[in-house]
């Protein structure tokens, strides 16, 4: 495990030496190794999760004293030498947290709180469809293997496709089935979360590929057991289902996967 956590340590901090953050010495967790990496008020953080077995990309906004206060977790990914994960594994691990903290939206936030020493708190409003996808890891499994192969073959996660090709299939499969199972429920609480917390690109796809998407008794399933503010929008996002909505006029400002959304219709 040394050998990779050294590895994801030095990979990860190349990638953050470009955004002007440098490594910080003297980095203790009780929850097992940990590399921090700050610059101005906030803070990245490579932690190996020893109980976990994972790895864990954390960030974080620093206190007046220089030191961390809550993370939040970015990314994570399970890795268990006994149970024959391997360096080429660790090297998955290293290029998705590289592939995190280079997201346009996360080096503009980072860069605002850097410039902001007022500011104490992330703005909520962080997740990507990334972000998105590895937090559906934990409910699909072999969510992070597909993630590998769009990377392997297309050299990115291909954001739209992604949600249309693998996430709605999965979804559609658990909350069909009935009753409702806890991998169901975990998959709705999710959605919910990440679109609560979601940027204008997560939100997108959480509504206009997911939601409508779904079968009316997936769907219905579904809503059984969202809440908050996507239990709001979720009647009004479902009956776009079907239905061609022209783009906006004059945004400059529009994110990718709004841009890739207006240009499939």
């Amino acid at each position: 495990m040394e050998k990779s956590f050294e590895y994801i340590v030095k990979t990860v901090g190349e990638e953050l030496a470009k955004q002007n953050f440098s490594q910080a010495q003297g980095m203790e967790d009780p929850a097992g190794p940990a590399a921090l990496f700050v610059s101005g008020t906030v803070a990245y953080s490579v932690l190996y999760n020893e109980k976990g077995k994972l790895f864990e990309l954390r960030s974080s906004v620093l206190d007046d004293a220089g030191k961390p206060g809550a993370w939040k977790n970015l990314s994570k990914w399970i890795y268990n030498e006994e149970k024959g994960d391997d360096f080429s594994v660790a090297q998955s691990i290293a290029a998705d947290f590289c592939d995190t903290v280079r997201g346009p939206q996360r080096v503009l936030q980072m860069q605002q709180l850097r410039n902001n020493k007022k500011k104490k708190t992330e703005d909520e409003n962080y997740i990507e469809p990334l972000f998105f996808y590895n937090r559906l890891c934990s409910v699909f499994d072999d969510l992070k293997q597909q993630m590998n192969q769009e990377r392997i073959v297309y050299g990115q996660v291909r954001s739209v496709a992604f949600a249309r090709e693998q996430v709605l299939p999965r979804l559609e499969t658990v909350c069909s089935a009935s009753p409702l199972s806890e991998q169901a429920k975990k998959a709705c609480t999710v959605l919910c979360d990440n679109y609560k917390n979601g940027d204008r690109d997560t939100r997108s796809i959480i509504t206009a590929i997911l939601l409508t998407g779904l079968s009316d008794a997936a769907y219905t399933a579904a809503m059984e057991v969202f809440e908050g503010d996507l239990k709001d929008v979720a009647p009004s996002a479902r009956r776009l289902r079907g239905k061609k909505i022209k783009p906006e006029k004059v945004k400059k400002s529009k994110g990718f996967v709004a841009d890739t959304l207006n240009s499939a219709k």
